[in-house]
């Protein structure tokens, strides 16, 4: 199941918490949509004029802060979960292992604390990220997941989650911090590697014919 048919198999009440969890503002419809959050736009379309457009003023930032995690194993569990109408991703992240360093545990009532995500810079292949929160948690980011991408948080490694299905999570402590995020895959090292020994070896050559 792709993330596009978790939301085909949600039921209708649950689709706009996976749409706002990816930040979608807008939804094109051709029949009316009586949903709880979703605000009529003023559009009309010659070509189209069966098209309704609806605000989404539900959506979550591409980057915010969770209180909680849950862990799924497999992509069944990760669709099961996602899809009951009591999953709300602004609460609750769903991971595939529970991270040593704020393990999953059953969420203590409505006691979420609070805490706040802000986007400060980001590129095809690198953001920074602050964070201010009252208490541990986890920053969600409504980007794929893909193992190139390396995190520190304040300077110090830190390791990227896979969650919600395809996209990211790392574990946040408790106060202000700053977050930074790289896109470095093995093919990149082993390139830069390669290329400094062929410098090295290039540098010896001349060394050696200039003395």
């Amino acid at each position: 199941m792709n993330f596009v048919n978790m939301i085909s198999a949600s039921p209708l009440e649950n689709r706009l918490n996976l749409l706002s969890m990816v930040n979608v503002k807008y939804l094109v419809a051709r029949s009316d949509l009586d949903w709880e959050g979703l605000r009529p736009v003023d559009f009309t379309s010659k070509e189209y004029p069966e098209l309704k457009v609806y605000e989404n003023t539900r959506r979550l930032p591409r980057a915010f802060w969770v209180p909680h995690c849950i862990v799924a194993t497999t992509h069944r569990d990760f669709g099961r979960i996602m899809v009951n109408r009591e999953f709300d991703p602004a609460r609750l992240v769903v991971l595939e292992r529970s991270p040593k360093d704020r393990p999953c545990q059953k969420p203590p009532g409505d006691d979420q604390g609070t805490g706040k995500v802000r986007l400060l810079n980001r590129g095809y292949d690198h953001l920074e990220l602050e964070s201010d929160a009252a208490a541990p948690g986890f920053l969600f980011l409504s980007e794929s997941y893909y193992p190139g991408w390396r995190a520190t948080v304040d300077g110090a490694p830190a390791t990227i989650h896979r969650a919600n299905y395809k996209f990211r999570a790392l574990v946040l402590p408790a106060g202000r911090h700053r977050i930074q995020m790289e896109y470095r895959p093995v093919s990149f090292r082993l390139g830069a590697m390669v290329s400094g020994f062929t410098i090295l070896i290039c540098a010896g050559f001349l060394i050696k014919r200039w003395h």
